[in-house]
């Protein structure tokens, strides 16, 4: 079910599509990504002419130059429609806790903590913003003669999937109210701007009449996902064994040295030993052993075998009809003797032997970070944390001497 997937994995999916360099349309900082995927849930909540025109100059500005962005923000639009499912219009919500779904509430007003809206409105509010930006774009391209169809022609599939969220199940709950009307008026403001033919209008029209008494759970359920290989997400892609050339986050390769991969932390540990110095870790993170050539059939084992495990991760219970044995210290022993065997801890036996092998190679190798250079202004940052980390231990300017508590004593007194 669409409604029961965490909006936070979500949104970070989509923010990553975004940090990816595309020809002809601007870069995109991740503060910027997150400030606009922020704007669209605040728009779900508090759909209000401000809240609409912030996030639709983003996406005018720098996505619908982009097939890539643009089949990311549609995919993503759909998904979050999805997820506003019914609900008890009668209980209360807290919006005042701090989380996606209640971005932009919170507030108390008459005495009453702030409430979202209903959710097939939330789910038209999503296409209200996708109209600004159809009709923005379609006026603009009319007037000025420039640019041309194929922005709307990607998003015409998922806008009629918006419209049928939008009004799904309101013919059904007498408690919520009807958001037909005000779809079906959509519909004709675009019959008269030309801005779909009339055939594909008629075909929106009879999806929308049967979603409105269907069934939340039936009109997610047959609403497909998009294309995986439209957002670069294919799983069957022939370029998926194509090692990067860095242990770097692929869609944002000027990201600073504390959103690295841990692996980085790692190397630089065997390499130069503790206290592992941030501005040691290289622009971009180290490079990868064979970057940019395929991996060997090892590593594509160790791969595939990790990821079916973490597949396993979410699995309930452990059939019973897969386990060969449970030897006395708790190990799992498999019939498949292709799967790992784990300890109690959930380390395989091989893993930690090579791990072992590892260690081995790199003992001796640290040679510390004597006559090292590192990165501009990442030293300058690590050591004004630790000022303040220390002032904080010593009870900053009320510290012993001055009334105040005096950090940590030693042997559990303060």
């Amino acid at each position: 079910m669409a409604q029961q997937q965490d909006l936070s994995v979500v949104r970070a999916v989509f923010i990553a599509s975004l940090l990816r360099s595309e020809p002809g349309v601007p870069e995109i900082s991740r503060d910027d990504a997150t400030l606009f995927a922020r704007s669209i849930l605040r728009t779900c909540n508090i759909c209000t002419t401000s809240n609409i025109k912030v996030a639709k100059s983003f996406i005018i500005s720098n996505i619908l130059g982009c097939a890539s962005r643009t089949a990311a923000l549609s995919k993503y639009l759909l998904t979050l429609s999805k997820s506003f499912a019914p609900r008890d219009l009668e209980t209360r919500v807290d919006t005042t806790k701090p989380s996606d779904e209640n971005e932009g509430l919170g507030k108390i007003v008459d005495g009453k903590v702030q409430q979202p809206p209903e959710p097939a409105f939330k789910r038209l509010h999503l296409l209200y913003l996708m109209h600004d930006v159809l009709m923005h774009y379609h006026s603009h391209r009319r007037s000025s003669g420039q640019g041309d169809m194929e922005p709307i022609n990607q998003l015409r599939p998922d806008i009629t999937k918006l419209c049928q969220l939008a009004v799904c199940g309101c013919g059904g709950d007498k408690k919520a109210t009807s958001t037909t009307p005000l779809v079906l008026e959509l519909l004709s403001f675009w019959e008269k701007s030309n801005l779909f033919s009339p055939s594909h209008l008629d075909q929106m029209r009879s999806a929308i009449r049967a979603s409105e008494t269907t069934d939340y759970e039936t009109l997610v359920s047959n609403i497909p996902a998009s294309d995986p290989s439209q957002t670069g997400l294919d799983p069957d892609s022939p370029t998926k064994w194509i090692l990067p050339t860095h242990h770097s986050v692929p869609s944002d390769p000027s990201a600073p040295w504390h959103a690295l991969p841990a692996t980085n932390g790692l190397y630089l540990k065997r390499t130069r030993g503790y206290p592992l110095l941030a501005s040691a870790l290289p622009q971009g993170g180290f490079s990868v052993p064979g970057g940019g050539h395929e991996a060997d059939v090892q590593l594509k084992q160790d791969v595939s075998a990790l990821y079916e495990d973490v597949l396993r991760c979410f699995d309930k219970y452990t059939p019973a009809d897969e386990v060969q044995d449970v030897d006395a210290l708790g190990n799992v022993i498999w019939k498949d003797p292709e799967r790992a065997t784990r300890n109690y801890w959930g380390f395989t036996i091989e893993g930690i032997d090579r791990r072992k092998e590892i260690a081995g190679k790199f003992a001796g190798m640290e040679r510390q970070y004597g006559g090292f250079g590192g990165q501009p202004g990442v030293s300058d940052a690590v050591e004004r944390a630790r000022a303040l980390a220390a002032g904080r231990g010593r009870g900053g300017e009320r510290g012993r001497g001055y009334g105040g508590r005096g950090g940590w004593r030693g042997r559990g007194q303060w």
